[in-house]
C-alpha cells in the first residue's frame, strides 16, 4: 500500500469506525492524517486518536 491509500483508510476508519468521535473531532483528525509527512507521525496520530471520542 501507498502512504496515500493508507491515509485513505485512516480517514474512512474514522468516519465510519465504531469510536464515536464528534464532528469537530473527525475533523480534525482527518487533517491531522493529511497533514502527517512520515508514517512515524500517522501512528503518533493514532496513539494520540485514542483519547478523542466518547
Amino acid at each position: 500500500m501507498t502512504e496515500e491509500q493508507i491515509k485513505f483508510f485512516c480517514k474512512c476508519m474514522v468516519e465510519n469506525g465504531n469510536r464515536l468521535f464528534t464532528k469537530e473531532e473527525k475533523e480534525v483528525l482527518k487533517h491531522a492524517i493529511d497533514d502527517a509527512k512520515n508514517m512515524q507521525q500517522l501512528f503518533e496520530i493514532a496513539i494520540a486518536s485514542t483519547s478523542f471520542g466518547r
